[in-house]
């Protein structure tokens, strides 16, 4: 009867377990999920500030043909060019902050997938418990019935 109750303990310790893992298996989804969103909105990023670079480079080619077509208008031109620099150069920081970010973001992936590849070794483990402890039960369970 000990031995009974002793696996029965040790099969509602397993379903817990296999709960935690569960959930913990949840939790590594949504982490990974978020992983996910925030990589796409990065990418949205990096687009959005590849376009700028490129509407920047546009401006400035086209201020240095109103440089050489416009003397007159040599300090507006040199104003709006100081301008155009300062936003490539902010564009820049945003550009080597978008990748730091997307760095980051890739080892966040990585590191997710190896606790998720670990949650799954770990879920494998469980249900190879859980069988064992319900073909020890299965076989003993008649026995222990007789011994009564």
């Amino acid at each position: 009867m000990r031995l009974l109750t002793d696996t029965m303990r040790l099969l509602t310790d397993t379903i817990r377990l296999l709960t935690d893992t569960m959930r913990l298996l949840t939790d590594t989804i949504h982490l990974l999920t978020d992983t996910i969103r925030l990589l796409t909105d990065t990418m949205r990023l990096l687009t959005d500030t590849m376009r700028l670079l490129t509407d920047t480079i546009r401006l400035l080619t086209d201020t240095i043909r109103l440089l050489t077509d416009t003397i007159r208008l040599l300090t507006d031109t040199m104003r709006l060019l100081t301008d155009t620099i300062h936003l490539l150069t902010d564009t820049m920081r945003l550009l080597t902050d978008t990748m730091r970010l997307l760095t980051d973001t890739m080892r966040l992936l990585t590191d997710t997938m190896r606790l998720l590849t670990d949650t799954m070794r770990l879920l494998t483990d469980t249900m190879r418990l859980l069988t064992d402890t319900m073909r020890l039960l299965t076989f003993r369970l008649p026995y222990q019935a007789n011994a009564m």
